[in-house]
């Protein structure tokens, strides 16, 4: 199903998560938290009370602008409250060497990515390395509040599901081009655009590995996205949105000039799929040329929607969407629109730039990939569990990947 009001918009936009086979389950409990830390140490204060106050180990992936000595002096600092009644934070500060890489991760539809459209990030790596160290945890981003209620909520859905969710509010984690179309929606002529209600993200989302484990795809925007897809087309059934909300802190979408580029590719593919998925489409049409040709089709008309919706004169746009404020003030109006404008003018010139460099052929190259990828992983990582695996014993399974040399826990503290 589409959105009624804009058809470009498939419902994992919109939030109807039931289309796409999202269902309830009970209770299991969560191992620990996985943070994946790239700026900073300091980012880590609101994970590291979260998990004290959950009593789960903090699990933080450390890479870019966070130093795994860093991370582990700020979080050896964390005390509890009430030390005589509750346990210090347990911790696992792990530094991803540069280069690092292992069979399990040898991955190749990356490859066909070319290098203008691939998304330089570390995140899936760090993702997949999580779900050789754990069997049920939960992955939240440093500029994610979660509370330890919604925390509970998912922990108890954990024992028949693979992965639980919980709605993003606030500062809803999505692509520049969905942010611009939020600050479209006063001009644009059929209706206002809806909120997203219930939409999930790999920033706050719980997985259990006994149920079903999909690869996050690497350099590619929207790895958690099509990681969720494999488990929705391979484990229907197995996936859950949880009662309570994650709310992501407020940041501007439009300061990173080169975020539009990094997205556009992951964007695009994964309004393919579910798109696909939703409407219940034919398999095979997802590796035709043509059905890619029309996607990136949308794709375009719909940044182009978006872009002349601040170009159109104001005779044109009915006041029936504006709030009161802006009816009462036209001056202001035409001050907001311009406002606006220039703050999505570039990034959605960029969208357009760079859906121009995506043809169908690389979509369905990638996709066949992408299954590939997927074969190969499953059979890897029974095999490497089969092998290697430790339950409950997060150092054993880290020295098994060739990463005990670049932990500091509170273990050895």
């Amino acid at each position: 199903m589409l959105n009624p009001t804009y058809p470009h918009l498939p419902d994992y936009e919109i939030g109807n998560f039931r289309d796409l086979g999202i269902e309830s389950n009970p209770t299991a409990n969560l191992e620990a938290i996985v943070v994946p830390s790239a700026r900073g140490a300091s980012h880590l204060e609101y994970s590291a009370q979260r998990a004290l106050h959950s009593n789960l180990p903090l699990v933080v992936m450390c890479s870019g602008d966070t130093d795994h000595e860093q991370a582990a002096k700020f979080l050896s600092d964390v005390r509890p409250a009430k030390p005589w009644k509750q346990p210090r934070l347990q911790y696992y500060a792990v530094q991803l060497p540069p280069g690092y890489s292992h069979e399990l991760f040898d991955f190749t539809a990356q490859n066909i990515i070319p290098d203008d459209l691939k998304n330089p990030s570390d995140l899936a790596l760090k993702r997949n390395i999580a779900a050789c160290l754990l069997e049920r945890f939960f992955n939240m981003d440093d500029d994610m509040y979660v509370t330890k209620e919604a925390l509970d909520a998912v922990g108890s859905l954990m024992a028949a599901n693979a992965v639980v969710g919980l709605k993003s509010v606030g500062m809803v984690d999505k692509s520049v081009i969905h942010h611009a179309l939020d600050q479209a929606k006063l001009f644009l002529r059929h209706g206002k655009v809806t909120r997203r209600s219930q939409n999930i993200s790999g920033n706050s989302m719980a997985i259990n590995t006994q149920q079903h484990v999909s690869h996050n795809p690497l350099e590619i925007y929207n790895e958690d996205w099509l990681m969720l897809w494999y488990v929705l087309r391979n484990s229907p059934g197995k996936t859950h949105v949880a009662d309570g909300e994650a709310i992501q802190k407020q940041f501007d979408p439009f300061a990173q000039p080169d975020r539009p580029r990094r997205e556009e590719f992951g964007d695009t593919m994964v309004e393919g799929l579910y798109r696909h998925r939703t409407q219940k489409l034919p398999q095979e049409m997802l590796y035709g040329k043509s059905y890619w040709q029309e996607t990136i089709r949308l794709r375009r008309e719909l940044a182009q929607l978006v872009l002349n919706a601040f170009n159109r004169p104001a005779t044109e746009i009915g006041t029936s969407y504006m709030n009161s404020d802006i009816q009462a003030n036209p001056e202001k109006w035409i001050a907001y629109r311009r406002m606006a404008y220039i703050m999505v003018e570039g990034a959605l010139e960029k969208i357009l730039a760079y859906n121009a460099l995506i043809d169908p052929e690389l979509c369905t190259t990638y996709i066949r990939q992408l299954d590939e990828d997927q074969q190969k992983w499953d059979e890897r990582y029974r095999r490497w569990r089969d092998k290697y695996f430790t339950p409950g014993n997060i150092m054993a399974n880290l020295s098994s990947l060739g990463l005990s040399e670049f932990v500091l826990s509170s273990e050895a503290a």
